[in-house]
């Protein structure tokens, strides 16, 4: 086990073409000298910092295997938002870290893989299997590939969205709380569907509050508890998940005792085209 005593003097790896891994006990006079070597390093988000921030206060960060990532030249190139994160709070925390990795492998690893913007906490894994259902969705359909660009700007226009959503409903069962299920809710909205209807439905669906729930929200509802409506495994299970609440959450037809559902490749299509619309609006915005 590669661990090394003193925080500042990493243990070379065997094997790494020269990498040296370490943990780092960072407070905020180490993170704000960290940070001072960061240039070229992704658009920071104001919104993740706020975030990472609110989990340390509450004392809910725990140490990740996802390093910080410093090239030869001590340049930071991966780690930004969590080491201004502990800049805000001031609380210490530990990260693990790897020295030495070229700059070019990084980039190839970058291209090819999600980095999840905070292992450490479950309700940013949620939101991070959210945006990547829709990246896949607009991007990628039919590979469980895709791309850290492609991920990161569909998070930047979901994330307040995933958490609005969550904030509806603290429970949920597991088809109303699944990622497929949850990646329709949000679409709904970027699509234009009116944020009060589709996390009200989404409130009422998860609490199986029949009272209050129109005629196709009770049908959902009995076709959960009897077992006809269930998450399909894999990729394709998903995207039928996707395709049943992309018709459930439209405002349209809510008064009909079935859910007419679309075949999931048409429902793909619709949220694809309404994600990439959303994303390519963001990005003109700015």
């Amino acid at each position: 086990m590669f661990y090394a005593k003193n925080p500042l003097d990493p243990v070379a790896i065997p094997n790494s073409d020269g990498w040296r891994v370490t943990i780092l006990s960072v407070d905020a006079a180490l993170a704000s000298r960290l940070l001072e070597n960061n240039a070229g390093n992704r658009k920071l988000s104001n919104a993740s910092v706020v975030r990472y921030a609110a989990i340390m206060r509450s004392s809910g960060w725990k140490t990740s295997p996802e390093p910080l990532i410093f090239a030869p030249s001590g340049r930071l190139m991966n780690g930004q938002t969590r080491l201004n994160a502990v800049k805000v709070t001031g609380i210490t925390q530990n990260f693990m870290a790897i020295y030495g990795v070229d700059e070019s492998v990084f980039s190839v690893l970058d291209r090819g893989r999600v980095r999840t913007l905070a292992d450490a906490h479950q309700a940013e894994q949620g939101e991070s299997a959210v945006a990547r259902v829709l990246a896949i969705v607009a991007y990628n359909r039919g590979s469980n590939t895709v791309l850290d660009s492609d991920f990161l700007r569909v998070l930047e226009v979901t994330r307040e969205i995933h958490a609005d959503i969550v904030r509806a409903a603290a429970s949920r069962p597991a088809f109303f709380g699944s990622s497929g299920f949850r990646a329709a809710a949000v679409a709904r909205i970027l699509a234009g569907e009116s944020p009060e209807f589709v996390l009200g439905l989404y409130r009422s669906l998860a609490a199986a509050d029949v009272a209050n729930l129109p005629p196709a929200g009770v049908a959902a509802v009995r076709g959960v508890l009897s077992g006809r409506w269930k998450i399909g495994a894999g990729s394709q299970g998903t995207f039928m998940t996707l395709a049943r609440a992309w018709s459930l959450l439209s405002e349209k037809g809510q008064n009909r005792n079935t859910v007419p559902v679309a075949s999931s490749e048409s429902a793909v299509t619709e949220v694809g085209a309404v994600v990439r619309q959303a994303v390519q609006d963001n990005e003109n915005a700015k």
